[in-house]
C-alpha cells in the first residue's frame, strides 16, 4: 500500500493506493551462481570485495516490476538505469535492497519505462561469499534476461515463445 499527500492551497488530502495483483502478470525466472571467478567490486563507503552478477534488463512495456532473489546466502540487489560502473557504484543507481524479500533476500519493486536499459546487480550482504541464486521477476510483460537459465510464464492460456528463452505458459 502506498500513501501520497496532495497539497492544495492550505488543505491536505491523503490518497491510499492499494497494490493489486494483475491477472495477466508475467513471471520470468533466472538462476546462476556467484563464484570465486565472478566479477568483484567494493561497495560505496564499504570495505571488502563482493562477488556479483550483472543482468541487463530489457523492458518492452512500462509498468511496475518486482525482482526477488532466493538463495542460501544473505543477498543484496542493486538496480541501475543505463549503465553500471563497478568503480563508481552510486552512479545511475535507482534502487537497492537487502532484506525486503524475507529470509535475508532482496526484493525490489519499481516502475520501469519501456525502451530504457536497466541493470540488476546481484551480490551478497557479506564480502567474499559465493552462492547459487534464483531471481524471480514479475510485471506486466516478460523481461529479457540471459537465456541460459531463464524461464518465462504468463497467466494467460496461450503459449508464448522466444528464441532466446525457454518459455512456458501456465494458468
Amino acid at each position: 500500500m502506498y500513501q501520497f499527500n496532495v497539497f492544495l492551497l492550505s488543505f491536505t488530502k491523503t490518497f491510499t493506493i492499494l497494490n493489486l495483483a494483475l491477472p495477466n502478470a508475467v513471471t520470468t525466472n533466472y538462476s546462476n551462481s556467484l563464484t570465486n571467478t565472478s566479477q568483484t567490486f567494493t561497495r560505496y563507503n564499504g570495505s571488502g570485495v563482493f562477488h556479483y552478477e550483472m543482468l541487463e534488463i530489457v523492458v518492452t512495456l512500462t509498468g511496475t516490476y518486482t525482482f526477488t532473489c532466493q538463495s542460501h546466502a544473505d543477498t543484496y540487489g542493486y538496480l541501475y538505469v543505463n549503465t553500471f560502473n563497478s568503480l563508481n557504484v552510486n552512479v545511475n543507481l535507482i534502487a537497492q535492497d537487502n532484506d525486503n524479500g524475507g529470509n535475508f533476500q532482496f526484493s525490489i519493486t519499481i516502475v520501469l519505462q519501456a525502451g530504457a536499459t536497466y541493470i540488476l546487480v546481484v551480490t551478497t550482504f557479506a564480502p567474499g561469499v559465493t552462492t547459487n541464486f534464483f531471481i524471480t521477476t514479475s510485471g506486466p510483460a516478460s523481461i529479457a534476461l540471459p537465456s541460459s537459465t531463464a524461464m518465462t510464464t504468463r497467466s494467460s492460456s496461450s503459449p508464448i515463445s522466444a528464441t532466446t528463452m525457454a518459455t512456458t505458459t501456465s494458468e
